[in-house]
């Protein structure tokens, strides 16, 4: 199917384009947990999850499909509460991609590149990774100063 991205999403590109009332045309499904996640429909997508399939959004068991299908109702619903009449599911994707931009895997390679250092991983103290500053080391000592015999 040439011009349709060459992706896993044949089966969501053909409902929308069939039924394009009822289909956000979003495919990503990670993309819309996070669109619910930044407008605060978190709990109206388990309560559909519930009502659906009788399991939370959350829970293991919960199909891609299913996720898709929950995200879809919800905010087909929250749509139509706002535009009452003139419905363009289209509009709404593209707003939202708009409003809330997705982080992309470059941003995220930025963040990982630029996040600070942290120490190797030790099992000595109650911390998980050596300290790199001397902050840490402040914290280490206080963790431990009974151990080594001193007093504070």
């Amino acid at each position: 199917m040439k011009g349709f991205g060459g992706d896993k999403h044949y089966a969501k590109k053909l409902l929308f384009l069939y039924y394009p009332e009822e289909v956000i045309p979003i495919f990503k499904t990670e993309h819309l947990e996070y669109f619910a996640a930044q407008l605060g429909l978190m709990d109206a997508v388990d309560k559909q999850c519930k009502e659906l399939f009788g399991k939370s959004i959350s829970a293991q068991d919960v199909t891609v499909g299913e996720k898709y299908e929950v995200y879809q109702a919800v905010f087909i619903d929250a749509f139509r509460e706002i535009v009452k009449g003139r419905e363009d599911s289209h509009a709404l994707g593209v707003a939202l991609y708009e409003l809330y931009p997705p982080p992309t895997i470059e941003s995220v390679r930025q963040a990982v590149s630029t996040a600070r250092p942290v120490g190797v991983a030790i099992r000595e103290v109650p911390i998980l990774f050596e300290p790199v500053n001397e902050l840490g080391v402040v914290m280490v000592f206080g963790m431990i100063h009974k151990q080594l015999g001193f007093r504070i």
